[in-house]
This record gives C-alpha cells, sequence and structure tokens, in this order.
C-alpha cells in the first residue's frame, strides 16, 4: 500500500529523519496543495522527479520543504508540526524492521 511506497521513495531520497504531511491535507482538506516537511539530507533531483510525476498522476500539486535539524527546530512552531501528519520516522522504521525479523 501507501507504507511501501513511502518506504520506496524514503530509500531513493537519501537520508530522510522524519517526514511530516502539513497544511490543509493533514487538517483533511483536499485543496489540491499537499504540502510535505522532509527533514534530513534529499537528493533533490529524485525528489523533484517524484514531485513533477506523482503530482502528475495524482493531479494535485506537491510542495516539498527539506530542512535539516537544526532549520526544523526554528521553523516548528510556524509549520504547526503538532497539527501535522507525520508520514516517515527512521528512528521508528528501523525498529519496526527489527522487530519483524
Amino acid at each position: 500500500g501507501v507504507d511501501k511506497i513511502i518506504d520506496s521513495l524514503i530509500i531513493k531520497l537519501g537520508d530522510v529523519q522524519t517526514a511530516y504531511l502539513v497544511g490543509d491535507y493533514a487538517r483533511g482538506i483536499d485543496s489540491g496543495l499537499i504540502d510535505v516537511v522532509l527533514i534530513g539530507t534529499v537528493d533533490s533531483e529524485t525528489l523533484e522527479k517524484f514531485v513533477l510525476k506523482t503530482g502528475k498522476l495524482i493531479d494535485r500539486k506537491i510542495r516539498p520543504l527539506v530542512l535539516d535539524s537544526e532549520e526544523f527546530e526554528k521553523l516548528r512552531m510556524r509549520l504547526d508540526i503538532d497539527h501535522a501528519l507525520p508520514i516517515w520516522n527512521k528512528a521508528k522504521d528501523s525498529i519496526s524492521r527489527r522487530l519483524v525479523t
């Protein structure tokens, strides 16, 4: 399902620590804009290709914001992370993989 797509994408992107869905979609509103915050180091070319291809497929505009940990902490309140939808957490993912295998 969607979890496998996210896992596959995150692996291709680089070293993503956490990812959040913010804005309208996080609040359950389909405005046509999907705002995603990625914390970590990302291959920008891979991200751009994914955003363009997937945006066309789902007929939505995807707006990624890539931040390092320090930038994320500075913008945490402005991004309203307390109301964001977490879609990836590297630490939890590695724990869940150890429990499964």
